[in-house]
């Protein structure tokens, strides 16, 4: 986000212009969720239901509201429902090997983004790999190299020990009681 507002404020330095451009980004990214259901849907059952998953989706009041909403959790679910629908096609082609590192690099940022949803996704990514070694590795281990990079990378930079954003949060959460 930072880096957007940053590159927005070489053209113009306005944060009506920068607020914008963030909510324009979001409406784009909450597309991947009727994309995600349409995926889904269509590989599952058929092309009816993907067109009806779509506009399900598309229309729904919670993805109309949220759409232009510059916040993790609504960023870290159109993550995470791309992730799904691309870890769930990924198999069978010779695109295999991207679409799973992909599909596990989007796990890892949607659980980077908002660390509450990581235990889901892990389950989730356990349900769609765990059958054969290989893909679960690649998924696993992009995941995991996203969550280093992103949330122990930055955090050692910016708070001075690596995971200290989520280790504080808990603390001060369920062990301090605020």
């Amino acid at each position: 986000i930072a880096a957007v507002m940053r590159a927005v404020s070489l053209f113009d330095s306005r944060p009506d212009a920068y607020l914008l451009t963030l909510r324009v980004l979001c409406v784009v990214a909450s597309l991947s969720v009727p994309y995600a259901g349409f995926r889904i849907a269509g590989r599952h059952a058929g092309p009816g239901a993907a067109i009806a998953a779509g506009l399900l989706f598309a229309l729904s009041p919670q993805a109309v509201y949220f759409a232009p909403v510059v916040m993790t959790e609504p960023l870290a679910a159109d993550i995470a429902l791309l992730a799904i629908a691309i870890g769930d096609g990924a198999y069978g082609h010779k695109r295999e090997t991207r679409d799973l590192l992909l599909a596990g690099t989007l796990f890892g940022l949607a659980s980077a983004l908002r660390y509450q949803y990581a235990p889901m996704l892990g389950v989730v990514a356990l349900w769609q790999h765990a059958r054969h070694l290989r893909p679960f590795l690649l998924v696993g281990a992009s995941g995991v190299a996203v969550v280093v990079l992103a949330v122990g990378v930055v955090d050692a930079v910016t708070w001075g020990m690596p995971f200290q954003s989520v280790w504080l949060n808990f603390k001060i959460n369920l062990i301090d009681g605020k």
